[in-house]
């Protein structure tokens, strides 16, 4: 499931409006530490069929050599550890062999249990401050963070584990599930010491909720596309968003992207036209969480009439979101929350007839990827006019090597491409979309750079969507003049 799609499935915290979103690395220490073991071993099968054949009643090395047919050597060893385990005895003689009540033990657990010193491996929750298995999902190293654009969030406290810090009960739970064991076969005692620590991440998406009444601000982790409350918790007890700068931006509430010459009045106009249905959207999020919980209710109704209950509740909050989402397409301005733009984008170089017109500071290899390049060169197909114009001066400081890659083979597109124009403007401040006469987006969030800008603060990222064709025309005649 696409990011956006979780976002917007997850906005439904009551109270409360999902301002951003993005992808993250939760920090994992993959620990390596010698423990002392406890680790349990199928008994020897030699061993076995000698001690029953002693409880047969055979007695003496030489019958039970004629019944096992081996070698006088493996049955004197074999006999030789029996004795030191205390499974049997010998006469006083020597001559005869009997078995011990701990023999008798022995064949009916079939197993060995011997302590030792190993090597174990184990994630370590960095939020959690405890050791924890995620399954099949794949830990990405920092280089890995670093090539994808995705922001790491620190350990609180930052520093890795120590010996003393890791229970042994936890430690040999996560290294079961790591072994895929049904049972354990092997017991972690105690943390000896702690050998090798890494940094590793869980890839998640940090979810930004800011309160529709004060400045409250909530941070979910979702992980697989399911909220962590036990993540959240943590970060929240550990003063995550105040203890980390990233999150600097979102004390602040989101400001009119900023528009150049005679737009920059019409533009702030839009902006407070959307801004008075804001209470709208969060209507949304809070009919969306009577949904969810009408229909746990209903699953855990214990009678017809709860259930009926249930039912005309789910049935009037649907009724009542049904409403509200018709009431705002309709409006010719109207806000649109940070997770709607990907598919805006995606829809608009789709379905674009006669001209596109995109504004975003940066290009990231993360968004413009051969994907999207074969979404312009169809729309240019069609006779679509793409223009897209980026930049914040003559070149993209700490431009990364794959942005750079992606920026050329965009530009190269348009050598290629008649009916496409990419050209750096150098004070794009401005983010925009306009798609024909149909739509226009005026916004904070960077269209061409979203998913790849881990260095960048957050910010609320809301945006206005305008859908009158005499608003666009206006816009676009003078956004265009640009490109000139």
């Amino acid at each position: 499931m696409r990011a956006d799609e979780i976002a917007k499935r997850l906005d439904v915290r009551a109270g409360y409006e999902l301002v951003t979103y993005r992808e993250v690395g939760l920090p994992i220490f993959s620990v390596h530490a010698m423990a002392l073991v406890q680790e349990r071993q199928e008994r020897s099968c030699i061993e076995e069929f000698v001690l029953r054949a002693m409880v047969a009643g055979l007695e003496t090395v030489a019958q039970i050599e004629g019944i096992l047919g081996l070698p006088r050597r493996i049955v004197a060893t074999t006999l030789a550890d029996l004795v030191r385990q205390e499974a049997i005895r010998t006469s006083a003689g020597g001559e005869r062999l009997s078995v011990t009540d701990r023999g008798r033990e022995l064949l009916s657990e079939r197993e060995l249990v011997s302590p030792a010193e190993q090597t174990v491996w184990f994630p370590y929750d960095g939020l959690l401050r405890r050791p924890k298995w995620f399954g099949d999902t794949q830990l990405l190293r920092p280089s890995d963070l670093r090539e994808q654009g995705i922001t790491a969030i620190r350990a609180i406290p930052a520093r890795p584990p120590e010996a003393g810090e890791l229970g042994a009960a936890e430690v040999s739970e996560v290294v079961r599930l790591a072994a895929s064991a049904a049972r354990s076969e092997r017991q972690v005692l105690r943390i000896q010491t702690v050998e090798k620590r890494y940094r590793m991440y869980l890839p998640a998406l940090a979810l930004f909720y800011r309160a529709v009444e004060g400045d409250e601000i909530q941070v979910g982790f979702a992980i697989e596309g399911r909220l962590s409350q036990e993540h959240e918790l943590a970060f929240a007890r550990g003063g995550g968003p105040e203890r980390q700068a990233m999150f600097d931006g979102l004390r602040d509430k989101s400001s009119m992207p900023r528009l150049d010459g005679p737009l920059a009045g019409r533009a702030a106009e839009l902006l407070e036209a959307a801004s008075a249905l804001r209470r709208d959207v969060a209507q949304i999020t809070s009919t969306r969480s009577a949904i969810d919980k009408a229909a746990v209710a209903h699953a855990l109704a214990g009678t017809d009439e709860a259930r009926a209950e249930a039912a005309k509740k789910e049935e009037g909050a649907r009724s009542t979101l049904s409403a509200v989402e018709a009431g705002l397409n309709k409006a010719l301005v109207r806000p649109l929350p940070v997770y709607e733009h990907p598919g805006i984008l995606e829809a608009a170089v789709k379905d674009a007839k006669q001209r596109l017109v995109i504004l975003s500071p940066w290009i990231r290899h993360a968004v413009v990827t051969e994907a999207f390049l074969r979404g312009l060169h169809k729309a240019c197909g069609r006779g679509v006019r793409v223009s897209i114009g980026f930049g914040l001066g003559d070149v993209d400081e700490g431009e990364k090597p794959r942005d750079a890659e992606a920026r050329r083979a965009l530009e190269q597109a348009a050598k290629d491409l008649p009916n496409l124009v990419v050209r750096r403007l150098g004070n794009t401040h401005a983010k925009v979309l306009i798609q024909d006469s149909d739509l226009m987006v005026i916004t904070s969030f960077n269209w061409l750079s979203y998913r790849g800008d881990a260095s960048r603060p957050f910010r609320e990222e809301w945006g206005t969507l305008v859908r009158d064709a005499r608003v666009i025309e206006e816009f676009h005649s003078e956004v265009i003049k640009r490109f000139a």
